[in-house]
C-alpha cells in the first residue's frame, strides 16, 4: 500500500485485477451449485444465480456493475489512473460482495 501511495498505478492495477478475482468468485460459485454453468458467460453465471435465488435483484445490480467495469478495464479506450480513495473502497466493497456468495447456509 505504501507503494501505491507513491505510485497511483498500482491501485489502478490493483483495480482491474479484483475486477477478474469477482468474476472466479461467480464461476467458483456456480461450480459449486451446478456444473452445467461452467462455461458460461459471465452474464449467463449472473442470470443463473439470480434465477435460482442466490442473488437478489440489488445484489445482481452490483454484480451486473462489476461485470460491466470488468468489461471497459479490458478494452480501455484510453488510459487512466484511479486515486487510492477510490481503488480502497472498492477492495472494500467488492470483497464483501465475493464473502456473501460463500457464507454457508443452514
Amino acid at each position: 500500500m505504501l507503494y501505491g501511495y507513491f505510485f497511483y498505478p498500482l491501485f489502478t492495477l490493483a483495480y482491474e485485477q479484483l475486477l477478474w478475482v469477482a468474476e472466479a468468485a461467480i464461476s467458483e460459485k456456480c461450480k459449486l451449485i451446478n456444473t452445467e454453468k461452467i462455461n458460461s458467460t459471465y452474464k449467463g453465471k449472473l442470470d443463473y444465480l439470480r434465477k435460482i435465488g442466490v442473488l437478489s435483484d440489488h445484489e445482481y445490480d452490483y454484480w451486473n456493475s462489476f461485470r460491466e467495469l470488468r468489461n471497459m478495464a479490458s478494452h480501455l479506450e484510453q488510459q487512466r489512473i484511479l486515486p487510492p480513495g477510490v481503488t480502497l473502497r472498492f477492495i472494500s466493497d467488492i470483497s464483501e460482495f465475493i464473502n456473501a456468495l460463500f457464507v454457508p447456509t443452514r
